[in-house]
């Protein structure tokens, strides 16, 4: 015949809370809030296999499912279960109702002996005191001044050196409306997919960002060659402009040295003059006017043979003194007045 497993108890109660499921399962999981409501100083790790003390450590526990806002499952025994007795399994159901939450409290593999004693300590520690803490805010900042005066609420040392527990006890007592073994594998799987899944992504976000500032360097070296070879493009088309515009800027130089060459030609004209003054007998000196015209066309590129002109002109003045033989044509012509020579023989007379 098969071993036959010791006999233990089972409770469920259940009360109406006045506050919303998620109100309820953040205060649990709150030191501070926990200690508040049960009126004992608690612990509590925030994960699975995290364990948890209450009353003052009457209680220990360890998490195995945590459903925001749902339900909580957890490992559960005291300071009063015999040394050989497995762990009590407790599931937190939190529903929601009208006029709150209705939290219910469901604990099975208790020993026997201690079923009476064990839902009094839910009644009076967790149900009562959650009405109370959550019936108004004073009522819970009430509860906390009391809980800090008696020094039950935690404090940041407690918690040193305190490490989580991985997985549920070897004692687990599971029941038809528990949570099996296979249940809490199966969230350990998922939690490791979704930390591979992270960081897969994580990888993928820096290989990302390594190719960022790849293509980041590489716009920024071909945006610098671009502006070098802007900028020598621009110094050879300013040489070439330089190059294109350096004969209109060298002209003007010959040019200006050649215009006293070609006043040479004025200096020349004086030599021409001397006939002009050697022919005053006749009338060269007026038609060398004509000839002299031509300088004076081009002389409009400098005054100087505007001034020549009039030195030039004293020529023409002093033709009429020259003409003078013109008027002594009358004094040959005396001789038509030199009649009264016959005269002299009347005087032989």
């Amino acid at each position: 015949m098969a071993p036959t497993e010791p006999a233990t108890e089972e409770l469920k109660l259940s009360a109406l809370i006045p506050a919303s499921p998620n109100a309820i399962y953040a205060a649990w999981m709150d030191e501070r809030r926990h200690s508040a409501f049960t009126g004992g100083r608690a612990t509590v790790d925030q994960w699975v296999g995290g364990r948890v003390t209450s009353a003052d450590g009457y209680a220990d526990a360890t998490n195995i499912l945590l459903d925001t806002g749902r339900r909580i499952v957890m490992t559960w025994r005291t300071a009063d279960f015999p040394v050989d007795a497995a762990d009590s399994q407790v599931e937190v159901s939190l529903e929601p109702a009208a006029g709150g939450t209705r939290v219910t409290i469901h604990q099975t593999g208790i020993p026997i002996g201690q079923g009476e004693s064990s839902k009094k300590s839910w009644r009076v520690q967790y149900l009562d005191g959650m009405k109370r803490f959550f019936t108004s805010r004073e009522s819970a900042a009430k509860a906390l001044r009391e809980a800090s005066k008696k020094g039950l609420l935690p404090t940041p040392g407690m918690r040193r050196g305190r490490r989580p527990i991985v997985g549920p006890r070897p004692n687990v007592i599971t029941s038809s409306g528990g949570v099996a073994a296979a249940a809490l594998e199966e969230r350990r799987s998922r939690s490791e997919k979704r930390a591979s899944e992270r960081a897969e992504r994580k990888a993928r976000r820096e290989e990302k960002r390594a190719a960022r500032k790849r293509a980041e360097a590489t716009e920024a070296a071909n945006a610098k060659a671009a502006k070098k070879a802007k900028k020598a493009e621009a110094g050879q088309r300013a040489a070439k402009q330089r190059k294109a515009s350096a004969p209109t800027v060298v002209v003007p130089t010959p040019t200006k040295a050649a215009t006293p060459k070609a006043a040479t030609p004025k200096a020349a004209t004086p030599k021409a003059a001397t006939p002009k003054e050697a022919a005053p007998e006749k009338a060269a000196p007026t038609k060398a006017t004509p000839k002299k015209a031509a300088p004076k066309k081009a002389a409009p590129k400098k005054a100087a043979p505007k001034k020549a002109a009039p030195k030039k002109a004293a020529p023409k003045k002093a033709a009429p003194k020259k003409a003078a033989p013109k008027k002594a044509a009358p004094k040959k012509a005396a001789p038509k007045k030199a009649a009264p020579k016959p005269k002299r023989p009347a005087r032989k007379k």
